[in-house]
């Protein structure tokens, strides 16, 4: 896999320092906080991560990855894990006159976003209990490479049923950039490569089959699109990588 920019270079990827890998949701949360820190000026795809492609590139990912959501002017849609607000900035673009809303659990984070996208809305939340928002309160909701940070395919699920319980009837539940755990060996390879000298705790893989049966016990439809196509072609990681959507029945 060939990047524009180098993933490894330690100007996008601080080290957390002393942050112990015992429990990986906290060591990432210092990892990002640190980020939006000292990143706080470049744009937010940068901040977010994405560094080895261009801000172009990334909003015509996102472009393409939400285009099954069947998004609409008008509709609400919730993104947690939002981080400096990127996919949300991309989504608005890809289609204006949403009504865009963000959560994640870190400050300098969300300090970042509202500097970004003054347009959206962003509250401080954590994926795994969102219960400071109502039952079907969104149109639609995403967590674009966000799974992949938990602890553990527990929490992997609690984040589902808040996602599924916080979207109304007829809207779709996004998960993007899904770590395939059928590439989890190349997968490491590519992270031991992004992080060095820095040792990071593992990564969340996913095998289809756990979204096909979260699907079954809550009913939804479901669809899995793997990211590996030429019109991503730049986007290396895109061998690693699928999306998932799920669909809720009924009218909102």
């Amino acid at each position: 896999m060939k990047f524009s920019h180098s993933p490894g270079n330690e100007k996008y990827n601080t080290p957390a320092g002393e942050v112990p890998t015992d429990i990986p949701s906290l060591f990432w949360h210092a990892v990002w906080s640190q980020k939006a820190r000292e990143l706080a000026g470049e744009c937010p795809s940068v901040i977010d991560g994405y560094h080895f492609i261009s801000e172009a590139q990334y909003n015509e990912l996102i472009r393409r990855v939400i285009a099954p959501m069947n998004l609409k002017a008008g509709q609400s849609m919730l993104e947690c894990g939002c981080g400096s607000g990127a996919f949300l900035k991309a989504v608005d673009l890809a289609c204006p006159g949403l009504k865009l809303f963000g959560v994640d659990c870190s400050e300098s984070m969300l300090e970042a976003a509202r500097a970004k996208m003054p347009g959206a809305a962003f509250l401080f939340g954590d994926i795994r209990n969102l219960s400071q928002l109502e039952d079907e309160s969104f149109n639609h909701s995403a967590a674009f490479a966000v799974l992949c940070y938990l602890n553990h395919m527990e929490e992997a699920r609690q984040a589902l049923d808040e996602l599924v319980r916080v979207t109304k009837p007829g809207g779709c539940i996004f998960l993007g950039d899904t770590s395939d755990v059928g590439k989890r060996e190349e997968a490491t390879r590519l992270l031991e490569e992004i992080w060095r000298p820095q040792a990071i705790p593992d990564y969340l893989f996913f095998d289809r089959d756990f979204f096909h049966r979260y699907a079954d016990l809550r009913k939804l439809t479901v669809r899995i699109i793997g990211m590996d196509q030429p019109e991503l072609a730049w986007y290396p990681p895109r061998l690693l990588r699928y999306s998932v959507y799920f669909y809720k029945s009924g009218r909102s």
